[in-house]
């Protein structure tokens, strides 16, 4: 007789589990930290047992598909099941090469129980579609999309492809801890795991579902009195019957109901720019409203580039037309308050920024502590041997991540303290990336601490992160809560 599982689910997950597990599409909004993945392999275990599935295929963000064969299946697959399997991760960048076509060959070949683990990025190249629809053609596939809301976008390439993959398997889960932030977001991950669901719900199309939830207005243009041709977002309704809805196919469930975990504590640094910066700033917003008032058109690629470029000042520097990064002159008054964190602390700290250009400036700041980066500036090794030093050598007190980059996959509970050096207009982004800390495993209060310039972009993003938290909560299910 076998051992169902290797490490014993928790009750919500066994409860769960015996809804979910011969359910042919599901969704799991676990939050972060409850155990979406080892759901997903006592799934497919299951599955497996069953004669149903002999092929799992898994779609995961960059570094976040390898955690999954490298850490979370030796410590999560039950023995019987183990003893069946082979377990390979898609390397996009020797796809082509003699030894990856063998290695694909012997796993889509494997008699037992396969377990591919490819990027979002790997598997919308020809090679990746191309192999991907061959398995479907052969085996009898367990489609796995982790961290869903990256197909959250109806019209983008990887959103196309990964929909038409899916339809091709005979089980299908997606798994994210933040399925929305708005409810647009929520249309093409429901659509993926069931091509039929929104049509059973009068909602088949991506503008049947906007004209339930959006609420839009029609322009007129000054000029002829007449109404332009595009409607622009004024604000979203009916969200209590979105959430009603999708209970249909989903579970949801949040730390705070299902686990006795240290809180989660925040606090928030506002300072001031140095003259400098302030200086620098005011120029920037003149130039901008004299272009304006001049009559040139500004368009939303324009805007959004002032904005960034406000963002990066508030920062400390500024990157020229030609590509550059330009340190403002002057101290920088938020690389002064992070030393200040760090020098202070006694634990170990993450701390999240958006430009790979701060991290350098932070990295350098912080070389006394020996803090270690983390971002797209280095290879995926790289990336992992420097997480592996965070966690695992105390003479590394901070690990400095790119936010995009590090907030999904990680277990970091070594970390006490979050900083946010910068923050992004993302709440799905910034959701993800708090919980890297507080999960399974902490056994400490998490003290997140946002630095913000008084009267800057800064203060922008804090406000928006804080509405779309509150219509997250409310597709979602989730009580609302206090948050910076």
């Amino acid at each position: 007789m076998y051992n169902e599982y290797k490490t014993q689910p928790f009750p919500y997950q066994l409860e769960d589990l015996l809804v979910t597990r011969e359910a042919f599409n599901y969704a799991l909004f676990y939050e972060q930290g409850l155990g979406k993945t080892k759901m997903s392999i006592d799934t497919a275990s299951h599955l497996f047992r069953l004669g149903w599935i002999d092929f799992v295929m898994i779609v995961a963000p960059n570094d976040v598909h390898r955690n999954w064969i490298e850490e979370q299946l030796p410590v999560h697959l039950p023995d019987d099941v183990n003893a069946q399997s082979l377990a390979k991760y898609y390397e996009t960048n020797r796809a082509g090469t003699k030894w990856h076509e063998q290695m694909l060959k012997v796993a889509s070949e494997y008699p037992g129980l396969t377990w591919i683990a490819i990027s979002y990025d790997g598997i919308c190249t020809d090679r990746g579609k191309a192999w991907a629809r061959e398995v479907m053609k052969k085996r009898n596939v367990l489609f796995i999309m982790d961290e869903s809301h990256t197909i959250k976008t109806p019209n983008s390439g990887v959103t196309k492809t990964v929909r038409d993959l899916a339809k091709r398997a005979k089980f299908r889960r997606i798994l994210t801890g933040t399925p929305t932030d708005k409810p647009f977001d929520i249309y093409s991950q429901i659509a993926a795991v069931d091509s039929e669901f929104w049509k059973c719900h009068r909602l088949g199309t991506f503008q049947e579902f906007k004209n339930m939830f959006g609420v839009f207005f029609q322009p007129i243009d000054p000029l002829t009195g007449l109404p332009e041709k595009y409607k622009i977002l004024k604000g979203y309704k009916n969200l209590p019957y979105l959430n009603q809805i999708i209970k249909k196919i989903s579970v949801r469930r949040t730390k705070e109901e299902e686990l006795d975990l240290p809180p989660k504590l925040y606090s928030r640094r506002d300072l001031n720019m140095s003259a400098e910066q302030t200086r620098v700033y005011a120029e920037m917003c003149r130039h901008y409203i004299t272009e304006v008032e001049e009559g040139v058109t500004v368009s939303a690629e324009i805007s959004l580039s002032l904005k960034g470029k406000l963002h990066q000042i508030a920062c400390g520097f500024v990157k020229t037309d030609d590509g550059d990064w330009i340190n403002i002159p002057g101290k920088n008054p938020k690389l002064e308050a992070v030393k200040d964190i760090v020098g202070n602390s006694q634990h170990k700290l993450i701390i999240f920024a958006f430009y790979t250009h701060e991290i350098t400036l932070i990295v350098d700041t912080l070389k006394e502590y020996g803090a270690l980066r983390f971002d797209g500036t280095l290879s995926s090794d790289e990336n992992a041997r420097n997480k592996e030093l965070f966690k695992t050598d105390p003479k590394h007190q901070a690990l400095v991540m790119q936010i995009d980059k590090g907030s999904t996959g990680h277990n970091l509970t070594e970390a006490k303290t979050v900083v946010y050096f910068s923050n992004t207009f993302s709440y799905l982004t910034r959701a993800q990336s708090e919980d890297r800390a507080h999960r399974i495993g902490q056994d400490n209060p998490v003290l997140y601490v946002d630095l913000v310039m008084k009267r800057t972009v800064d203060e922008e993003i804090i406000t928006a992160l804080r509405g779309k938290c509150d219509v997250a909560s409310t597709i979602v299910g989730d009580q609302m809560k206090e948050w910076i």
